[in-house]
């Protein structure tokens, strides 16, 4: 076998095995696509301001109101 023919032949198992992986590469790349997508829904769901709540309790001329959430969280 001549060195033209190694180099020839080495060519063609470069590009068998690039053949060979290419479908596993686009499906690494669709995965890590996913999973970025998943982790990034976490963060953002992670840094969402709740909801203001009240809760409001009447007795005999004494109310006490509580309230929690973004109002409290911006106004101090």
């Amino acid at each position: 076998m001549t060195d033209n023919e190694k180099i020839r032949s080495f060519g063609d198992m470069v590009q068998a095995t690039e053949k060979l992986t290419k479908p596993w590469r686009l499906a690494l790349i669709i995965t890590n696509a996913l999973w970025a997508i998943v982790f990034l829904a976490f963060i953002l769901l992670a840094y969402l301001t709740p909801d203001t709540t009240y809760q409001v309790q009447n007795f005999e001329q004494q109310t006490q109101m509580q309230s929690s959430g973004t109002e409290v969280v911006t106004q101090g």
